[in-house]
């Protein structure tokens, strides 16, 4: 009887270290899932133009991405060497991007970013 009480706490104590170990991995799993979605929609808001498209949404792997922009200040020309203006009007914008799965916010963020629009045609020597 005793030998069975040992053996039966020994069997408890195992299966609560493996209850807890797998929920530890389920969460590290879900953070390192996160992240990489966070990290897909931070390289997503790097290389759009929010002069051009300031709100939408795209789909992901496992969640649908949400910017809305807002413009920090009025757009103006750009400035190249020797304090010329260039061809483009640009302007900051605060981007804030929002990461949704099944329907619910995972995760959220804010960037800042150029928005550009080329306003002067130039055209080289050859054209």
């Amino acid at each position: 009887m005793v030998a069975l009480s040992v053996v039966a706490t020994a069997i408890a104590a195992a299966m609560a270290l493996l209850n807890f170990t797998l929920t530890t991995t389920t969460r590290v799993q879900e953070s390192v899932r996160r992240g990489e979605a966070i990290q897909s929609a931070a390289q997503l808001v790097d290389r759009m133009n929010p002069l051009s498209t300031p709100d939408g949404e795209l789909q992901l792997a496992e969640c649908a991405v949400r910017w809305n922009s807002r413009m920090l200040g009025p757009p103006r020309r750009n400035v190249e060497s020797f304090g010329q203006d260039g061809p483009f009007e640009v302007a900051m914008f605060e981007v804030t991007v929002t990461g949704l799965r099944d329907g619910t916010e995972w995760f959220r963020f804010t960037a800042k970013q150029v928005g550009f629009r080329r306003i002067v045609d130039e055209r080289g020597p050859f054209q």
